[in-house]
């Protein structure tokens, strides 16, 4: 698998590439993408739109006339899972002061009352799993690198779609590690340097400790 990432391409187009490239493989290869035809990139639409509602954001936020501030903090767990938060993330940038509290209710990590956690913005279960069937010399793994690099475009879409709205002040997104031209990883690159993310941490932890 020699082809690159191209980030001109949309998560749809690489959905409806990775259905092409299934529809050429032989039915016994084929029939373990069945699930393209109902496939979803895991994102939480629902929890977009309220991170996105101006109704959920404090008072504070709209006496200082200005938007709440976001870190969108991508990880790969140990379970091989890849989780997208906006709030209680691994990178603990977050400013819960300028949200209502019923946004930040059900923000804990993992599930809530069976459901995914309201600080999720994305999840994918077998995530790494997925990845090293990309790399693999296998008539599917076409179809899977499609499917990783839609993945790496929907994240970029969502990270774009919050900018417009709130204020995005830093993200993790997906950075594909490669051998020659060959897929080697994927790993996890900041979009702020290592300085900007240290310094949003102390902000935000200085800010929700409060005044001393």
């Amino acid at each position: 698998m020699t082809w690159r990432y191209n980030p001109s391409l949309s998560s749809t187009d690489y959905l409806e590439m990775a259905a092409r490239r299934r529809n050429r493989l032989r039915k016994t290869d084929a029939a373990d993408f069945k699930y393209l035809d109902r496939f979803s990139y895991g994102v939480h639409e629902e929890t977009v739109s309220r991170l996105l509602n101006p109704e959920n954001w404090s008072e504070q936020v709209h006496l200082e006339n200005r938007r709440p501030r976001v870190f969108v903090d991508t990880r790969i767990n140990q379970a091989g899972n890849l989780s997208v938060r906006w709030a209680r993330g691994a990178h603990s940038i977050f400013f819960p002061m300028d949200f209502e509290f019923r946004m930040l209710q059900g923000t804990a990590d993992g599930f809530i009352a069976g459901e995914r956690s309201n600080g999720e913005l994305m999840w994918v279960q077998g995530f790494r799993e997925r990845i090293w069937r990309a790399r693999q010399d296998t008539p599917g793994a076409t179809v899977e690198k499609a499917l990783l690099f839609g993945y790496k475009a929907r994240l970029d879409e969502l990270i774009s779609k919050l900018s417009t709205t709130v204020d995005v002040i830093g993200a993790i997104t997906l950075e594909f590690v490669y051998m020659g031209n060959r897929l080697a990883d994927v790993g996890l690159e900041p979009t702020i340097s290592e300085q900007r993310l240290h310094e949003l941490w102390t902000v935000s932890q200085a800010l929700r400790m409060g005044p001393e």
